[in-house]
């Protein structure tokens, strides 16, 4: 069924390791033991989409609300601590600055504890007035959204920070060490983040979460970061939030309260909140910074996993086929240029021929101008080579030093810049495509492709269309067909 997928992952290093004891020890299965070990799907496996990170604006939108609901939390908890100091402990009065100073000095108010009766018809109750002075369950979510929008941490990573997680402040970082519990054997982790006064930073919203949960981690006894106040059991108020701590419920409420499903995601779909979808926005988002360098975008992770979970994502697929797009032209920008080929019956220098246009498979073709040292190989006799008239014999693109003979194969003039091609040429070009004419019929077809097809294309749709089809004729009645390849050329091949 399509839930079986670990079942059939298990069974396959089963099967596995029955091929191999049969291996071992031929003749120890039946035949049909064999047949069904040795049964192979040819089905393709489904290819799986990672998560797809969220827009631009939508990422900002979140971390805008995130951060808004942090000044909250600290301006409250810092009021409340303000408040507390004012009072003189519990009264018959129930004053708030007595509450809080009494909860300052003793921990949180229970919901079920002695004074219930008297915080039962107060607005909130006792967590109303722990909330002045503790984190509750909903305040570490605004907290972890905001950390993940900065540093784009894993979601199970955030919420088991402990209270030493920050060291080596310097010059605005700071190292933020951290626990990746997918990593088995290599679960510390850390990485150096900005550091600030400001909670628009990874070390300043931490700082700040230090600084509010300080009192609940004293009195509950812990060093995790997100201690504060539970809603349950209601006789142990205060706690702290673990790796199993429900965030998914708590997010969906709070991604409501801010109206965020309102926002549009991909594909025009209202925006549901995903911790995992954020991280994978932070990770886009970086990787859209780096320019689409690996090497600038890895964290945390293997440039193997960097590529295929949070480059390969379908936000960016418009960027990497602009990036095709660029790379194709610069491909073509680089190519080698079009043969150069010198007008028929031009015999001496000095002129440089205007661009002129001949005929060709498609139609009309350009043919480039040319420049001073070309027009000049191809009027002087003295500069040909097999094909051609050449323009740097010793500085050649093949060569493997620089100043060596160029020591490219016949054809490679035809796919050489410093070649230049005149009339005299024509019984040698024309000679050499018969003779291709001839490989193809013997040759496997991958083989002559790589072998001739550059050269036999350059040489019918770049050189041969620049010459009139009586020059070819005449050419072709001057010399037979093989007397006009070099003898080299033929002693090689025969």
């Amino acid at each position: 069924g399509p839930g079986a997928g670990q079942t059939g992952a298990c069974l396959r290093n089963v099967v596995r390791v029955l091929r191999l004891a049969g291996e071992d020890h031929p003749g120890a299965f039946s035949a049909g033991t064999q047949a069904r070990i040795s049964y192979t799907m040819q089905a393709p496996r489904p290819v799986s989409r990672p998560l797809d990170a969220y827009p631009v604006p939508v990422l900002e939108a979140i971390q805008s609300a995130a951060l808004a609901d942090v000044r909250g939390i600290r301006d409250r908890i810092r009021g409340g601590r303000q408040l507390a100091a004012t009072g003189s402990g519990l009264t018959a009065a129930y004053r708030t600055e007595d509450l809080l100073a009494w909860v300052t000095q003793r921990g949180p108010l229970l919901p079920a504890g002695p004074h219930a009766e008297h915080l039962r018809h107060r607005p909130g109750g006792a967590a109303g007035v722990n909330a002045h002075l503790f984190l509750t369950p909903a305040d570490v979510i605004p907290f972890v959204v905001a950390l993940i929008c900065l540093t784009g941490l894993e979601p199970e990573s955030a919420k088991t920070l402990r209270a030493s997680c920050l060291s080596s402040p310097s010059r605005g970082f700071v190292t933020l060490s951290y626990e990746k519990l997918r990593a088995r054997n290599h679960t510390a982790k850390s990485m150096r983040v900005r550091d600030g006064a400001g909670i628009t930073t990874p070390g300043g919203l931490i700082r700040l979460a230090l600084d509010l949960t300080g009192a609940a981690r004293e009195l509950a006894g812990t060093d995790a970061l997100w201690a504060g106040v539970r809603v349950k059991p209601a006789t142990k108020a205060l706690g702290f939030f673990d790796s199993q701590y429900p965030v998914s419920h708590h997010a969906q409420a709070w991604a409501r309260s801010h109206q965020l499903q309102q926002l549009t995601d991909r594909g025009g779909k209202p925006v549901r909140l995903d911790l995992r979808r954020l991280r994978k926005s932070v990770k886009s988002r970086q990787y859209l910074r780096s320019g689409g360098i690996l090497d600038d975008f890895v964290s945390g992770h293997t440039k193997k996993v960097a590529a295929a979970r949070y480059a390969g994502i379908s936000a960016h697929d418009e960027i990497h086929e602009q990036a095709v797009e660029a790379g194709l032209r610069q491909a073509l920008e680089a190519a080698i240029p079009p043969p150069a080929v010198v007008p028929p019956g031009m015999t001496g220098g000095g002129l440089i021929p205007v661009p002129r246009r001949a005929p060709g498979p498609d139609g009309q073709q350009e043919i480039p101008e040319l420049t001073p040292a070309q027009l000049k190989a191809g009027t002087s006799p003295e500069a040909d080579v097999f094909l051609a008239a050449c323009t740097g014999f010793h500085a050649s693109p093949f060569a493997r030093r620089p100043g060596d003979p160029c020591p490219a194969a016949v054809w490679g003039c035809l796919e050489c810049p410093n070649a230049v091609f005149a009339q005299r040429h024509l019984p040698s070009l024309l000679s050499f495509a018969a003779f291709m004419e001839r490989e193809r019929e013997r040759m496997h077809a991958a083989e002559w492709q790589a072998r001739y097809g550059l050269a036999c294309e350059r040489l019918n749709t770049g050189v041969l269309p620049a010459f009139t089809a009586g020059q070819a004729g005449k050419a072709r009645a001057e010399t037979g067909e093989r007397d006009a390849l070099p003898a080299q050329f033929l002693e090689a091949i025969s």
